[in-house]
């Protein structure tokens, strides 16, 4: 078997909620294992600034690996990446698809995924388009009045609010509480310290997504997943370091009634549809937070090649071609 590691960049669309303009670009290192004919790929690209994680020390550990040291890597993305490649080969190599190498009984393009959405609008377009669930990215204006908006423009549909950590812990039941008559799913992340305090329901339900990261998040989850406040974990793999901890969680969420979401971290095609072949395999009836993103417009525009997005797949010819045109010169 020979791996290699090859680095790449693509632009961010300056479009959409979930770019929020942060990420211009993104970049990730792609590890590719080939055996043969057969061969399996792997991408790291951790989101700058999100945790310890970056891809100079994602790089490293995947050339690492690639050059023979199979110690598992301090860096979370590059042991999705490892988890990906490896097992994508062992598909490739058995005929079959990662999904079902994973365990899938259906086929990760049938998900349910969550649309994300900035106003009314766009709720409209959304539920048109066949959403069944809606995530609204809040940022302190006007918040209530746009769920407000969306819920009177998509009344049928799931509901849910992202605060990504940006409420003062002090007011998270006020601001709850405020949106309490609005039937929202649940509001995801509203204050960084909140998980340790979860000992009783909350007037909205509670996501849990960035406390899944922190190094005491075993000291108190059990406590918060049994207090009846939190109702989804939003597994990211990238972000949670590969298949083994996205499971042990998952398992855990499901073992007290909470749903347990697999999500993204706006990385290109093949850490994409890992996730996706992830999600078909432990949770396949929920709504999961795997919706297209600007990251993925750009990645199809920059590369051109729409085949090498095929969820499902993960083409090796198209993907070659694709990661061609992407490459970054050491």
């Amino acid at each position: 078997m020979r791996a290699t590691v090859t680095t790449v960049a693509w632009p961010v669309a300056a479009v959409g909620a979930a770019a929020r303009g942060r990420w211009p670009v993104r970049r990730a290192a792609i590890l590719t294992l080939t055996d043969g004919d057969a061969r399996g790929f792997g991408e790291a690209a951790p989101l700058p600034g999100f945790g310890d994680d970056d891809l100079a020390a994602a790089t490293t550990a995947l050339q690492r690996w690639a050059d023979g040291d199979r110690a598992a890597p301090a860096s979370a993305s590059a042991r999705f990446a490892i988890d990906t490649a490896v097992a994508s080969l062992a598909a490739a190599r058995a005929g079959t698809t990662l999904a079902r190498h994973w365990g899938a009984a259906t086929d990760p393009a049938t998900l349910a995924t969550a649309a994300v959405v900035d106003d009314a609008d766009g709720a409209r377009a959304a539920v048109a388009a066949g959403a069944r669930a809606l995530k609204v990215k809040l940022d302190g204006a006007r918040d209530r009045a746009r769920l407000v908006a969306i819920r009177a423009a998509a009344p049928t549909v799931a509901l849910r609010a992202d605060a990504n950590r940006a409420w003062p812990l002090a007011e998270v039941d006020a601001r709850l509480a405020d949106l309490a008559g609005l039937g929202l799913a649940f509001v995801e992340e509203p204050a960084a310290g909140l998980g340790p305090t979860l000992r009783a329901p909350r007037p909205v339900p509670i996501a849990l997504d960035e406390s899944l990261a922190e190094p005491d998040r075993d000291a108190w989850l059990d406590g918060a997943l049994a207090s009846g406040a939190v109702a989804a974990l939003v597994l990211k793999p990238t972000v949670l370091g590969g298949v083994a901890p996205v499971r042990a969680l998952a398992a855990r969420a499901h073992a007290r009634g909470v749903a347990a979401l697999l999500s993204h971290a706006l990385e290109g095609p093949i850490a994409f549809a890992a996730a996706h072949a992830l999600a078909a395999a432990i949770a396949p009836a929920t709504i999961h937070g795997l919706g297209p993103h600007p990251a993925l417009d750009a990645w199809r525009a920059t590369a051109g090649d729409a085949a090498a997005l095929d969820a499902a797949t993960l083409d090796a010819a198209a993907l070659d071609a694709a990661l061609a045109r992407l490459r970054v010169t050491p």
